[in-house]
């Protein structure tokens, strides 16, 4: 049975302390999570594959397919991330991941015939394709809206307060452990045994993350009514909003990552061009910019993880965000694809750090009644920011600073090169502004005589 209850036995929460994975329940849900992560890198990169190779094949309109693929999948950020925090905070959290799970699992099982993966009595057309294939997009990216703020409920039923940034270490490297593997082992599989595998293993990943979830055994019956006898869903949605507004450390944690994912997005959006025009590498090497990233992350995750919360998750924050926004700052004016892949090592380690502190803050920080919708309104405004920055980033480089040829203190400044720089200044600023604002709260609340607000009070009265 569950509930969102914290209450362990104190000698399982002192032995947790000593096993790799913290307890049991989170080494289920987190081996369980990094197994489906895995199928979906696989699964992406393997219609990628499938789309460019067969479906669009000597296709004009081929890379449009692409887009269209990766868009369908971002869209339920904006349309159904911000309101399914609503029901994650109604709904028992486990179950709400193993419901999601499962339709994930059935969705993938359906496309496996859809594509022709498994031989029809008639042909598809790519049109045919095209959409079945955006519409699992869009679904699949709809049971995430509603299975990743029910993740972060669930870690913090699951997880001791002071483990929070180790349980998040974890999470970030079994992640980057997938996404460094899947991509490299998707086209592998495609061109050696075909579509079919590639979505049988996403579909048996769901399947193997519903078996750990449903292994998780919770200590109490029910989850804590939420502070009013009939369920209002504007008045619970502003409440979740309002908290994210209201929430000193909340607020400055959305405004420090809007920020940086409005610098950021360009990066992968003009990488390819950076790559043949400032590093004088082929494409061919494209690949190999994701690895030093992908293994800077594992290293990071399980380092900043394991010192997160004694060395102090607000100065963690702040710390990673001026780190990346300066290797940022000096990788737009490398030359040299080996240096860079280099310098892309502590990018990685940092962004870890980032992610560490940044999820078990919100865990931490925000009562259990509204972590669904904290966590649904955090994701929905950075993947706005993010898809804002891919638009604006391709918009400067191709029109606004097109013909950009600045020499400035011996150094020279194209279009590409010039937003890399500007991505490192705002994400420096934005480590600026975590400094500054944080230690505001910090003098506030250490003036306050008032104690903390009462997360047990009813819903309406936590935000007023």
């Amino acid at each position: 049975m569950e509930t969102n209850s914290t209450t362990e036995n104190p000698l399982a929460m002192k032995a947790s302390k000593k096993n790799l994975l913290i307890n049991r329940n989170f080494g289920l849900l987190v081996v369980g999570q990094g197994i489906s992560q895995f199928g979906d890198f696989v699964f992406t990169f393997t219609l990628m594959v499938w789309l460019v190779a067969k479906v669009a094949v000597g296709q004009t309109w081929a890379p449009l397919a692409i887009s269209a693929l990766l868009f369908s999948a971002y869209v339920p950020y904006f349309v159904i991330g911000p309101w399914a925090g609503v029901f994650v905070d109604r709904w028992l959290h486990r179950r709400t991941m193993m419901m999601m799970n499962a339709i994930r699992a059935i969705m993938i099982a359906l496309l496996i015939i859809g594509t022709g993966a498994i031989p029809l009595p008639w042909q598809p057309s790519p049109l045919f394709l095209i959409v079945i294939v955006c519409i699992e997009g869009f679904l699949d990216s709809t049971c995430g809206q509603f299975f990743n703020p029910a993740s972060n409920g669930l870690i913090g039923q699951i997880v001791p307060q002071e483990e929070l940034a180790r349980a998040e270490g974890l999470s970030q490297t079994l992640s980057a452990a997938a996404k460094l593997i899947g991509p490299l082992l998707a086209p592998l599989l495609y061109f050696a045994l075909g579509i079919f595998w590639g979505l049988l293993i996403n579909a048996l990943s769901f399947v193997i993350s519903l078996l750990t979830l449903r292994a998780i055994h919770l200590s109490q019956t029910q989850e804590p009514v939420q502070g009013k006898s009939q369920p209002n869903f504007w008045r619970e949605f502003v409440a979740g909003l309002g908290f994210s507004v209201k929430g000193p450390v909340i607020r400055v944690l959305i405004v420090a990552i809007m920020m940086t994912m409005l610098g950021a997005g360009s990066l992968d959006a003009l990488m390819l061009f950076f790559l043949q025009r400032n590093l004088h590498a082929s494409l061919s090497f494209t690949g190999l910019l994701i690895t030093p990233i992908g293994l800077g992350t594992i290293v990071g995750g399980l380092f900043f993880g394991s010192i997160g919360e004694r060395f102090g998750l607000k100065r963690l924050l702040w710390l990673s965000l001026l780190g990346v926004g300066l290797l940022f700052a000096i990788f737009s004016r490398l030359s040299n694809f080996w240096l860079a892949l280099i310098l892309l090592l502590p990018v990685g380690a940092l962004l870890a750090a980032l992610n560490v502190a940044s999820n078990a803050l919100i865990i931490g920080e925000t009562p259990k009644a509204l972590i669904g919708r904290v966590s649904a309104v955090v994701s929905s405004l950075a993947m706005l920011a993010n898809t804002l920055s891919i638009v604006l980033g391709g918009y400067l480089a191709s029109v606004v600073l097109v013909s950009l040829d600045w020499h400035v203190l011996g150094m020279t400044f194209r279009a590409v090169d010039a937003v890399y720089m500007a991505t490192g200044i705002v994400v420096f600023l934005a480590g600026l502004y975590a400094l500054i604002a944080l230690r505001g709260v910090a003098r506030k609340t250490a003036a306050s005589t008032e104690p903390e607000e009462n997360t047990a009070a009813p819903l309406e009265t936590q935000i007023s």
